[in-house]
């Protein structure tokens, strides 16, 4: 496998009773005033004024009530109540705004005069149906904000480099809504995990005009991706070294989102709700593994009882097949009856890397039936069991800030609060589900169950 494969992330939208009756009363006029035509050319003139916006639900459609009160002069001033009921069915466009579809707009005034009676139900009638024909509840920038947290790759230290985990985002898709007291959808976001060493995941870089020259972190793409890596056109645009759009900045100078780019939404019949799963990539370098053991040796590892000057130095770590292959040298003295001999040549181990409690391991590492049977022939005993213990316990790496960045990824750093609402990320559990030996790293899966919330406006 070169990649794992496609996760969805769901994000449980809710815009709240509250926002829906404050966007519709910013979008409803408060007052106004007309001319209704009496007879033989009189006209009257008459104002009215609203009261506050009341919202509920029926029948999976938003029922929006508005009281005026309007007033005119004729032998006094009089006033007449104006009765506003507005219904609609609730749904989402492409572009993200949150707009009444199949509006029904009703407006009985009870005046005591019918000529202006009719004239301000014709006027407000007008008026309304232009409003709901405007009126556009835009959650772009919120969602946008979500996004550019997720399409930002998550920057992962590898030995002396710097290596990518990103989350390609391929499109975004709408459940149907949902009306309990506010209006709440399930948005599901496609993306494609990937990891690259060094951090140049090109598939998705643009530099942008005033970006300056990419930073010392640039490099080839070892990303194992079948076609072209920019052969298509990417959701996400990142700068190297710019800030985000929130205003953050990683210290080291590293790789961040800049100008994000949404596929437009895809409304579909239905989503996955609730907790979601998501594999990410991480990586390893078998120079890391090699330099673990040599430094558990503490340069050379003297390994036999009853040859206490042999030792093994200088271990190389590398990819076979699914395996990764040790190989050390060996040397030192061993006594062979009443002599001592000296001792050189190689040994070579073989196993299967996996994580445990946080720690990259081979456990099932064993000395390869090549190796044992040139031992043999040294006509000298060695406790294979012990050589193999050893060398198990010193190839040890710890991989666990590497898994708590993915951990962060979809819940403190996608976590947020803006004037809009908020987003709030949680990470229920985290489980390595493989490590594949690549030719250049370790690729390290990590499937994480999650769950986020987007709230407008935002509560707890």
């Amino acid at each position: 496998m070169s990649d794992p494969p496609p996760s969805r992330i769901v994000i449980h939208a809710t815009i709240f009773r509250e926002a829906l009756v404050r966007k519709m009363a910013e979008s409803l006029p408060r007052s106004g005033e007309g001319d209704a035509d009496l007879m033989a050319g009189q006209k009257i003139h008459y104002t009215w004024q609203r009261e506050p916006v009341t919202l509920k639900f029926d029948r999976g459609r938003v029922v929006v009530g508005v009281n005026v009160l309007g007033r005119f002069n004729m032998l006094g001033e009089r006033q007449m109540p104006i009765s506003l009921t507005i219904a609609g069915e609730p749904v989402m466009t492409a572009d993200f705004k949150a707009l009444l579809q199949s509006t029904e707009v009703k407006v009985v005034a009870s005046g005591p005069v019918d000529a202006v009676n009719r004239a301000i139900e014709d006027k407000l009638h007008g008026l309304v149906g232009k409003t709901l024909d405007d009126f556009r509840f835009d959650v772009r920038p919120l969602v946008a904000n979500a996004f550019s947290r997720l399409a930002r790759p998550i920057e992962i230290p590898v030995g002396d480099q710097l290596a990518c985990a990103e989350l390609k985002v391929t499109n975004l898709e709408a459940s149907p809504t949902v009306l309990a007291d506010g209006f709440e959808k399930d948005l599901g976001i496609v993306v494609m995990p990937s990891v690259t060493l060094p951090c140049t995941p090109v598939a998705s870089l643009a530099q942008a005009p005033d970006a300056g020259t990419p930073g010392p972190d640039a490099g080839t793409d070892t990303r194992l991706a079948s076609g072209s890596p920019g052969a298509s056109a990417q959701p996400a645009t990142y700068v190297v070294g710019a800030s985000s759009g929130d205003g953050g900045t990683p210290a080291d100078g590293g790789v961040v989102a800049s100008d994000v780019r949404m596929p437009l939404l895809q409304n579909v019949s239905t989503l996955p709700s609730g907790p979601f799963k998501v594999v990410v990539p991480v990586a390893a370098r078998y120079e890391e593994l090699s330099k673990a053991l040599e430094s558990s040796m503490n340069g050379r590892l003297f390994f036999s009882a009853s040859n206490p000057e042999l030792y093994m130095e200088k271990p190389q770590v590398y990819p076979s097949d699914d395996t990764v292959v040790i190989r050390m040298n060996l040397g030192g003295r061993a006594r062979v009856g009443d002599y001592s001999v000296g001792v050189g040549g190689e040994l070579f181990f073989a196993g299967h890397p996996h994580v445990i409690d946080n720690q990259l391991s081979v456990p099932d590492l064993e000395i390869t039936p090549g190796t044992a049977s040139e031992l043999v022939k040294l006509k000298f005993a060695l406790d294979y069991a012990s050589i193999r213990d050893q060398a198990r316990q010193a190839l040890r790496v710890d991989v666990s800030e590497r898994l708590a960045a993915v951990k962060d990824k979809l819940s403190t750093e996608v976590s947020f609060d803006d004037s809009l609402g908020c987003v709030r990320g949680q990470v229920l559990r985290s489980e390595v589900t493989g490590v594949y030996p690549h030719p250049s790293f370790l690729r390290i899966y990590v499937q994480v169950d999650a769950q986020l919330g987007l709230y407008l406006p935002c509560k707890g």
